[in-house]
């Protein structure tokens, strides 16, 4: 495991994200947001990947987290949207449960590694939660 590994994710054995797979397609069109997020967090992250968008939980989710997400080729996070939308804290520590539910209930997901330029991130190409994640970001609970 190189240095930079525990920054990027690679903490777990998952196997590589094939090719073949509609997720690598999609990380690969969003490598340099998700490298630039990773290497802002500096803790390990997980992607899960959208046409054209990709939500990124960063630290150790379920427990401790924090959520980016690239969109529209900005770099938004869950502090920026309380501040644009005016959520207080009580409302931005339910839309966290929300999030760490979602990510429990993922938990049976087949999750796979990608590698980046300076190590390997957790991807997770899971319809499900990319729903319930969108859910949570568009406010739409």
């Amino acid at each position: 495991m190189g240095f930079f590994d525990r920054f990027f994710g690679a903490g777990a054995s998952y196997p590589p994200l094939d090719d073949s797979n509609p997720a690598a397609r999609q990380m690969e069109a969003l490598m340099p947001d998700i490298e630039s997020i990773a290497d802002e967090v500096q803790v390990p992250i997980e992607v899960v990947p959208a046409e054209g968008a990709a939500y990124v939980f960063v630290g150790k989710p379920p427990k401790k987290f924090g959520m980016f997400w690239v969109e529209d080729g900005r770099i938004k996070h869950l502090k920026q949207l309380a501040d644009e939308k005016g959520i207080g804290p009580e409302r931005l520590s339910i839309l966290s449960e929300h999030l760490r539910q979602a990510y429990i209930k993922s938990k049976s997901e087949p999750r796979f590694y990608a590698e980046t330029a300076k190590g390997k991130v957790t991807v997770t190409p899971s319809q499900s939660l990319l729903s319930e994640v969108r859910k949570v970001i568009q406010l739409d609970l």
